[in-house]
């Protein structure tokens, strides 16, 4: 739990013996806890702060963006208003997503999800080296309308059968939205999806 791995990391910066405190085994024999020289001011809880590596101190998630300014002319309706959870989350989309991780977002309906996704993917992942795709699945989708999806945004190399990303560009980066939905068949498979963990397994 978080309240759990909030308590045991404070410890371990701490320098407590956490492998006796906590019971953890261990092939480190004797653990020797190390001193650890960046403080932190007693946070209520650690997933809310961040390590700034260029001034080697703890900082809040909120100190990583420049304080959030609403335009005049901004519409209400296109407003994002960026909170730690946001910014937790567009962080560790974008390291996953350059180390070319596959990621599986889970939440609660209506707690923003797609919309932070859909806007970290507009604003970071556009560009010269990156494409990116957006689609949604439904309880009709199939396996050959995701590959054809999948195709219309690819363009062919120079080898017959070589496809990549449209306008030469090096990476795509495919997001897809209610990933669950699509119907199973006579033997509870999901054929939309099973196309997806095909194309992973060869390094998609």
């Amino acid at each position: 739990s978080r309240p759990g791995f909030h308590e045991f990391f404070i410890k371990l910066l701490a320098c407590n013996d956490v492998v006796e405190m906590f019971g953890i085994e261990t092939e480190a024999k004797p653990f020797e806890p190390r001193a650890y020289k960046p403080k932190m001011n007693d946070p209520e809880n650690i997933f809310d702060i961040t390590y700034d590596v260029q001034k080697n101190v703890w900082i809040h998630w909120s100190q990583t963006k420049p304080k959030f300014v609403i335009q005049k002319e901004a519409q209400f309706h296109e407003l994002i208003i960026p909170t730690v959870e946001s910014l937790r989350t567009s962080y560790m989309m974008n390291l996953l997503v350059r180390n070319q991780k596959h990621i599986l977002f889970t939440g609660p309906t209506g707690t923003g999800k797609t919309i932070s996704i859909l806007n970290e993917l507009n604003n970071e992942f556009f560009n010269p080296d990156y494409s990116n795709l957006a689609t949604c699945f439904s309880g009709q989708t199939q396996a050959n309308q995701l590959q054809r999806t999948i195709e219309t945004k690819m363009s062919t190399r120079k080898r017959k059968g070589v496809f990549g990303p449209e306008d030469r560009k090096k990476n795509m980066v495919i997001f897809i939205d209610d990933l669950n939905m699509p119907a199973k068949e006579k033997y509870e498979a999901q054929p939309p999806i099973e196309l997806l963990r095909q194309w992973m397994d060869y390094g998609g």
